[in-house]
């Protein structure tokens, strides 16, 4: 302690009341402190905060005068401990580690008020002889752990990739794939229950609708699924069918709420809307449909939870890579040699030639082209094809099953392309296509690889010039 300058012995008859005070209260503090108090004082754990300076010369003395008197009246502890001060204002039992300082400067978050009990629970580093302010242990990373009464999602497995349209995807084991017709725009991915199929539409309760669309055409003749279904919160209003998972019925139903929003998966970005439908007779299901901007859309109606894990994993497995966007008008179709120059198709099996050339008018290059040309209504005759290497296949005048012939080759068709291909027709006198006009009908299909299945690049249709002999 410094002693006085002025009265070095205090008590002088120039102390005031304060100052008597003042060395009256430090001379018993210091007769309180023996030999035994004393210790080397412990090195400081953190970086100490450096005070400036106070000129004594700029400070009033009345403000001098106060400081004095608190400092003089706080119970403070030694000077030994006050590198574990108290938190200012604590008023739990509890402590929390205080924030690891900012390695850029900048002032650290303050805790949540709304820290779990767990937490407050938790060893803090000094009662553990850690330094204070010592980061947490990693050890402490939340788990996440299902809702109570909810068990854990049981693991899928899934199976090889799987394609429809140019659209790849996964199936949980036990799934399968159903496509109605090759010419069709829809495929259902079958969990393995027998209400997976059961229904009005190609899918049930249990099943998957997966649409893909190709063409404009396909995008404007399309009834269910389709992206302006998303914004119809009135669409499950009137169906006659209930696809409740547990009981599927014909029945009327009624809609209870309806939702839209916009949902992020690994193929992209995706709307996504939910109907909840009571069903007049009784029960109650959920229909919800996904709808991607490329024309991909996925719809369950009345899924059982129990397959809610199924759905999820295909959603995560689509792939859109492989998918053309819809185009209008792919492949445009023209017909030389019938009719032109005067050439007719006579009714005593004379082989007519003619040609048909497909060009794809887009941007897109089409990887399998398939040609398809019939004589819908004909009689007796011949229809060939000249393949690539001269030779001639004959492909039959009147249509079958839709769609191109089985033994007809596919060829490619890059962005502006053309393909000619050569055909020969005849009619036998047994025809009689006199009593009715017939038309030549040209058509170029889409191929889908591996699963096969078929879109309508264009189609065109030729008068065809007949003559009885």
């Amino acid at each position: 302690m410094t002693t006085d300058q002025k009265h070095p012995e205090g008590g002088g008859p120039g102390d005031s009341p304060v100052e008597r005070l003042l060395r009256e209260a430090l001379a018993a503090r210091a007769d309180q402190v023996g030999v035994h108090d004393l210790r080397p004082a412990a090195p400081p754990s953190r970086r100490i905060r450096r005070l400036k300076p106070v000129h004594a010369a700029l400070v009033p003395l009345g403000l001098a005068a106060a400081v004095t008197i608190g400092f003089a009246g706080f119970r403070s502890s030694t000077v030994a401990d006050r590198a574990k001060p108290a938190p200012a204002g604590s008023i739990t039992a509890s402590r929390s580690a205080a924030p690891t300082p900012s390695p850029s400067g900048s002032p650290a978050p303050s805790p949540s008020a709304s820290t779990s009990a767990s937490a407050s629970t938790s060893t803090s580093p000094d009662a553990a002889g850690g330094s204070p302010g010592a980061p947490l242990s990693d050890q402490s990373t939340a788990t996440t752990t299902p809702p109570p009464g909810d068990a854990p999602a049981a693991p899928v497995s899934l199976g090889a990739v799987q394609s429809f349209r140019g659209v790849n995807f996964r199936l949980p084991s036990g799934w399968s794939v159903s496509v109605g017709s090759p010419l069709g725009d829809q495929a259902c991915l079958e969990a393995p229950d027998p209400n997976a199929t059961i229904g009005l539409g190609a899918c049930g309760p249990n099943g998957i609708t997966l649409a893909v669309y190709t063409t404009t055409q396909e995008v404007n003749q399309a009834v269910d699924p389709t992206l302006d279904e998303l914004d119809r919160s009135q669409a499950w209003s009137h169906q006659p069918y209930c696809y409740d998972p547990q009981n599927p019925h014909n029945g009327d139903v009624s809609l209870a709420s309806y939702d839209k929003s916009t949902v992020t998966l690994p193929a992209g970005q995706a709307g996504l809307a939910t109907w909840n439908v009571n069903c007049t007779g009784g029960g109650q299901f959920t229909a919800r449909m996904w709808g991607f901007q490329q024309q991909v859309l996925l719809a369950v109606r009345g899924l059982d939870p129990k397959y809610e894990s199924g759905l999820q994993a295909v959603l995560g497995s689509l792939d859109l890579s492989g998918h053309l966007p819809p185009m209008p008008n792919p492949v445009s179709i023209s017909t030389s040699g019938l009719g032109q120059g005067g050439q007719q198709v006579p009714d005593d099996n004379t082989k007519v030639p003619f040609s048909v050339t497909f060009t794809n008018t887009g941007s897109t290059p089409l990887l399998q082209v398939l040609p398809d040309v019939t004589v819908p209504g004909a009689g007796a005759g011949t229809l060939e094809e000249q393949a690539d290497d001269g030779s001639w296949v004959s492909v039959g005048l009147a249509p079958g099953a839709p769609g191109p012939k089985g033994n007809v080759p596919a060829f490619q068709l890059a962005a502006g392309a053309a393909k000619t291909v050569n055909y020969r027709i005849s009619f036998a006198p047994a025809a009689n296509f006199a009593q009715s006009p017939l038309n030549l009908v040209a058509v170029a299909w889409l191929k889908f690889v591996p699963e096969g299945s078929l879109s309508t690049l264009g189609t065109s249709f030729v008068h065809l010039p007949l003559v009885t002999k």
